[in-house]
């Protein structure tokens, strides 16, 4: 009888299983270094990428500060005054019968008028970069003065969210009210992040001179020590206007009530 040999299992390489587990263990450091160095990269980017989109915003020249400012449209009780009488219409009046309230406010921005003793002007600034924008101060900028418009006055017959921060300015006297900061109108800084808005009424009287003046924005820039400015006109790109009331005008325009066609009424007189 004969006997047969049971066939014995083929022995593994005595290396082999060790190999396996280096190669996995690079595999798995490759891995980690790699997801460390994506999320180390995609940090860094994500982070200078701000500071990249400001510099080249500086760069192509954009401001700082988005800013516009509008003087508050005349009411009843407000009166304007001309440098020099205006023409009168065929009917004896500034403007034709049955005229709207568009019209006379168009023949004042067309004729420049002046606001007479004071006007308000609201201006809202926004902060166009990623660098926190500080505010310091808010002031008129005085671009030319001149002896008080006697030309003509007109009259306006009585006819029947956000913080505001409150800027007053004697033109006559540019210097900080009592409530004003010492060097300054605005009584506190402002801090404005990425695209947060703040709205200042900024309230301007004279007496004694004509004055033709935009308004000045003093702020900080991130941690920049340097003071930097932004100078504001009405949203139409134009200097806002501003006399003191003479004792007597060449002229004298006033309106009914419930009409707009403005006529004179008297010469050499007080408004």
């Amino acid at each position: 009888m004969t006997t047969q040999a049971t066939p014995q299992p083929a022995q593994e390489s005595a290396g082999e299983p060790e190999a396996g587990r280096i190669t996995k263990a690079r595999r798995w450091i490759v891995t980690a270094v790699a997801g460390a160095l994506a999320t180390l990269i995609s940090t860094v980017i994500l982070g200078a990428w701000p500071r990249l989109l400001d510099q080249w915003a500086d760069f192509r020249g954009r401001p700082h500060l988005i800013a516009t400012a509008y003087a508050v449209e005349v009411d009843s009780g407000d009166e304007v005054a001309f440098e020099r009488p205006v023409p009168l219409g065929p009917g004896g009046t500034l403007l034709p019968p049955g005229s709207r309230r568009q019209d006379v406010l168009a023949l004042i921005k067309r004729e420049n008028a002046a606001r007479v003793r004071g006007v308000t002007v609201n201006i809202i600034l926004r902060n166009a970069r990623h660098e926190t924008i500080r505010i310091l101060d808010v002031r008129p900028r005085i671009l030319q003065d001149a002896p008080l418009w006697s030309g003509a006055c007109m009259d306006f017959p009585t006819q029947g969210e956000a913080t505001v921060y409150e800027v007053a300015a004697d033109l006559d006297n540019l210097r900080p009210g009592k409530e004003g900061r010492k060097g300054g109108f605005l009584k506190k800084n402002i801090d404005l992040a990425d695209g947060e808005r703040a709205s200042i009424e900024l309230s301007a009287t004279a007496k004694k001179r004509y004055y033709l003046w935009d308004v000045q924005v003093d702020y900080l820039y991130g941690d920049s020590p340097e003071v930097r400015h932004e100078y504001i006109k009405d949203s139409g790109g134009a200097a806002f206007r501003l006399t003191g009331k003479a004792k007597k005008y060449k002229e004298y325009y006033t309106a009914t009530v419930y009409s707009n066609d403005y006529r004179r009424v008297r010469r050499s007189k007080p408004c």
